[in-house]
């Protein structure tokens, strides 16, 4: 192999990347059981921001609605998303970062993911 890497490395590499799919339907399925994000990264013994990551490709593929996600969103979170959204706009970013720093860091990183997953774009 011309990488330096071994066949086995490869194989490892590639079973690897076939796991992801399948590892996104299990959220997606304790997800339409109403299940949050932390009850589902508990339940997987993962990352809150694992969960919330695989809950966005989702939502990029078609299998959430942008809707869905404002049952996770906190009462405060939902009476800022106006705000929240029109500097995704302003800012015409779709990074967390950029926001985060023009909020002062009033919403943490979650928080805004869970604020970009409900925009409906």
């Amino acid at each position: 192999v011309r990488s330096g890497g071994t066949l086995g490395t490869i194989r490892k590499k590639k079973e690897k990347k076939a796991k992801k799919p399948a590892t996104q339907l299990k959220t997606l399925e304790l997800w339409k059981q109403g299940m949050a994000a932390i009850e589902i990264a508990l339940h997987r013994e993962m990352t809150e921001g694992t969960i919330l990551n695989h809950l966005e490709k989702l939502k990029t593929l078609g299998m959430i609605e942008a809707k869905e996600f404002s049952r996770i969103a906190t009462p405060t979170l939902l009476d800022a998303l106006p705000n929240i959204h029109a500097l995704f706009r302003e800012l015409d970013t779709d990074k967390l970062s950029p926001v985060f720093q023009k909020m002062d860091g009033t919403f943490s990183y979650d928080e805004l993911r869970i604020a970009r997953m409900l925009l409906d774009k």
